[in-house]
């Protein structure tokens, strides 16, 4: 993740907005970072100016769906597509094994958590070739002080 930079004014998707994904998704709002995508077992939504985490998060755990958060121009989109959701760092936060060739094709990111990508070499030979970095965890933990 060489040249990267720090969090500030970078864009993320999350995929897992679990107990990992969404305190992940808090920590880079608090450092400048800003979410562009999320998702979680009822859907994915996107908002290219940024989610408010903090509202979402308060959202989901006072039992409303994901998918009914629409503050701030925050739409739902389909599952699948928060892998093509174009940012800066894509973190893989839910169930392992969901990125395969096919999907590593369609990302749009330019640094993907190399530690929670399966170690399937065709996977990490096509993130490869498409301008994909993938970036040691620790990196991450140096950036937001994890």
């Amino acid at each position: 993740a060489d040249g990267a930079g720090g969090v500030e004014g970078k864009s993320f998707v999350v995929q897992g907005f679990g107990n990992v994904g969404s305190w992940a998704a808090r920590l880079i709002a608090e450092n400048g970072g800003k979410v562009v995508g999320v998702s979680d077992v009822d859907g994915a939504l996107h908002n290219p100016g940024g989610l408010d985490v903090e509202a979402l998060a308060e959202h989901i755990q006072s039992g409303s769906s994901s998918v009914d958060f629409k503050e701030n121009g925050t739409v739902v989109v389909p599952g699948q597509e928060i892998f093509e959701m174009e940012c800066d760092m894509f973190i893989p936060a839910a169930l392992g094994a969901v990125i395969d060739a096919e999907i590593a094709g369609k990302m749009q990111c330019k640094y993907i958590v190399e530690k929670l990508v399966p170690a399937d070499g065709q996977v990490v030979s096509r993130l490869r070739s498409n301008f994909t970095s993938l970036a040691r965890p620790e990196y991450h933990n140096e950036l937001c002080g994890w």
